[in-house]
């Protein structure tokens, strides 16, 4: 008697049942490494974006301008 543990066997001698929360276990895996990264990246843009505003605002700039400046980015001005 020869058993066969590959997964590739396993997965094609599973039920429909077991076969279906496999898929939805590996969808939601999916789905969430997508929102992990995409929220990475997003505050990592918005920690730079800051530390730019930072630097700006020690270098002794005039703050009109920096206001200015930081308006007119509207709805990108993320971490500031």
């Amino acid at each position: 008697m020869s058993t066969d543990l590959s997964l590739w066997e396993l997965v094609t001698n599973a039920s429909v049942l077991v076969q279906l929360v496999m898929l939805l276990l590996l969808i939601a895996s999916v789905v969430s490494w997508t929102m992990i990264f995409l929220k990475r990246m997003s505050l990592k843009r918005a920690r730079e974006s800051a530390d730019d505003f930072e630097d700006q605002f020690w270098s002794g700039k005039d703050m009109t301008s920096i206001f200015n400046q930081v308006n007119k980015l509207g709805p990108d001005a993320s971490g500031i």
